[in-house]
């Protein structure tokens, strides 16, 4: 083994051995905050609110470390996921639940385009494409404007399945469209005009997730003509 794979061994590793050690008191916050939010004890709307901040505080940590347990994962190489069958519909279902917390912290709206081909399944790992497709529509709320909703559509194109997440956020620009998705393109994102950064380098993150599902995610232009685009393609 080279001196190259041995390093990014050895970082994935630590990064392993972080996330690990985030998730117990992130766990221990988000159980505490859980349980204020459902007494009535909890005196006044400035102590409710309070909480709510709280609790989607955590949800924002939260992702923050999945992401960085992705990153984790492809430093070590990994490869081996487990494989489960499941419908498009499922999918997108699962993504949006785990992204209204953060929507309603920016007063943006998600929601599903109804389409029968969301009914189409899907045998590939579940967990590593929820957590692509979670991080585009993610990275939609957080530049969502003028309060159009993010809407999350599928589409059977051939042998594969795209899902389609817009919103009304300034589109990613043409000479990023290529690396937006890569690690020194969120390095740059940060800050520069026509391109996306998202929390926890969300992007890159989103990348990393799809291809571990044997998918592929892409920048496009909005089929409204306005806002911006992302295609998630996954073989049928």
């Amino acid at each position: 083994m080279s001196s190259e794979h041995s390093e990014s061994d050895l970082i994935g590793g630590l990064l392993g051995l972080i996330v690990h050690d985030l998730r117990n008191p992130l766990s221990a916050l988000h159980s505490n905050a859980s349980f204020l939010q459902s007494t009535r004890d909890v005196a006044g709307p400035d102590a409710k609110e309070a909480l709510e901040d709280v609790y989607a505080s955590c949800e924002a940590l939260g992702h923050i470390i999945d992401n960085m347990e992705l990153m984790a994962l492809a430093l070590r190489g990994e490869r081996r996921f487990e494989q489960t069958s499941f419908t498009v519909r499922e999918l997108i279902s699962d993504a949006l639940s785990r992204s209204r917390s953060l929507a309603a912290s920016y007063s943006v709206r998600i929601e599903l385009t109804p389409s029968a081909d969301a009914d189409t399944k899907l045998t590939t790992s579940r967990e590593m494409l929820g957590r692509a497709l979670g991080n585009l529509i993610k990275n939609g709320v957080q530049h969502s404007q003028d309060g159009v909703p993010v809407r999350v559509s599928a589409q059977l194109e051939g042998a594969r399945v795209v899902v389609l997440v817009e919103d009304g956020g300034a589109p990613v620009a043409a000479e990023f469209r290529d690396k937006v998705f890569t690690a020194e393109g969120q390095v740059t994102a940060k800050g520069s005009l026509g391109a996306r950064y998202s929390r926890g380098v969300g992007l890159y993150a989103a990348r990393l997730a799809a291809d571990a599902a044997g998918a592929q995610v892409r920048a496009v232009a909005a089929p409204s003509g306005a806002g911006n685009a992302f295609e998630l393609s996954v073989p049928r």
